[in-house]
């Protein structure tokens, strides 16, 4: 139902407007445990960078979306290849969006935390293993001569 949702019919995402606190269970519920779909993944990913799932009109699904890819992209976890590939992907996008907001939000996300206005918190800066990771995967490009160490 998700696929179907952010992908087929994608404008159904301005219309669900559940605010945080109408939620039947805990907003926990929904960002746990990560997501593991690519497809899904790629869908919320599109969604939140065309500005088709945005903070006010769904900050449900937007706090989810926003959980899900974090934990994707700086997942320490082993995956295969192609999963790997995905993550470097999305998060060098995320490092050149031209969206600052967008960029600080899935990049600083912290938790989700019902309580609070936005949905959820965020680190005042980068982790350093997030701040490594994100070196690691545009470094390289900017790098001298593409050089990898």
């Amino acid at each position: 139902m998700r696929l179907a949702v952010f992908g087929e019919h994608v404008g159904l995402l301005r219309e669900v407007l559940s605010a945080l606190f109408q939620l039947p269970a805990p907003l926990e519920r929904y960002t746990s445990p990560p997501e593991d779909s690519l497809p899904l993944l790629r869908l919320y990913f599109r969604s939140l960078v065309t500005g088709t799932l945005r903070l006010a009109w769904c900050p449900v699904l937007y706090t989810v979306a926003l959980a899900h890819l974090n934990a994707f992209i700086f997942s320490q976890d082993p995956a295969l290849q192609e999963v790997e590939a995905a993550r470097r992907t999305q998060l060098r996008k995320i490092y050149y969006l031209k969206d600052e907001v967008l960029k600080t939000h899935l990049l600083l996300f912290k938790q989700p935390r019902q309580e609070s206005e936005l949905g959820f918190e965020m680190y005042d800066h980068l982790p350093p293993i997030r701040a490594r990771r994100l070196e690691a995967v545009v470094g390289l490009e900017e790098g001298s001569g593409g050089e990898k160490d």
